[in-house]
């Protein structure tokens, strides 16, 4: 499709409603790892049909829906129990039922999560580096990657700690990370 539908705080994309929730809004990372994800910038073309796909910390969903626009077979999108209608909102108004599940996701127990039950091909997330989150993103990560699972993270280097955490704390457990600089 050439759009998206997507809404904030109840209303449409435009809406500058203060919340003190960060998943009701769509962040910079966010507009740009879908971006990312749309033009096969970070992945070839085909590259997510009939994978499955995990995104933590999903928000408004963004990137996921178009991980399932772009042939993912599953797409599961995770935020906190308080996001997770907005985000459902966002799949049903793109009428994206059919292949993407919300569901909530603690990132200190993912276990108890129904989307752990699911091997994943690729987790994405944008915008979740805080140095407060760093440790129960860590956590979550390592609870959910296997051997063959990509990780695409879209952030803003907000602190050095964060980035030095991040790296020695959830990148350092692939065998491969590679930086892409994206503007969208």
């Amino acid at each position: 499709p050439d759009q998206l539908c997507i809404v904030e705080f109840g209303s449409v994309i435009d809406s500058h409603i203060f919340t003190s929730e960060f998943g009701h809004q769509l962040w910079p990372a966010g507009r740009a790892l879908a971006a990312a994800l749309a033009t096969h910038v970070v992945l070839p073309q085909d590259a997510l049909v009939g994978r499955t796909v995990l995104e933590l910390g999903a928000g408004v969903g963004l990137p996921g829906m178009v991980a399932a626009y772009l042939g993912a077979a599953l797409v599961c999108l995770t935020d906190q129990r308080q996001i997770v209608s907005l985000t459902a909102r966002n799949v049903a108004a793109n009428g994206l039922a059919d292949r993407v599940r919300c569901m909530e996701l603690d990132w200190w127990n993912p276990l108890a999560s129904a989307a752990s039950q699911q091997r994943f091909d690729f987790i994405l997330a944008a915008d979740v580096i805080y140095a407060e989150h760093m440790d129960a993103f860590a956590f979550a990560v390592s609870s959910l990657v296997r051997d063959d699972t990509t990780l695409i993270l879209a952030y803003d280097t907000r602190r050095p700690c964060c980035q030095k955490h991040l790296e020695e704390q959830v990148l350092n457990k692939f065998r491969d990370a590679k930086h892409v600089a994206f503007t969208p």
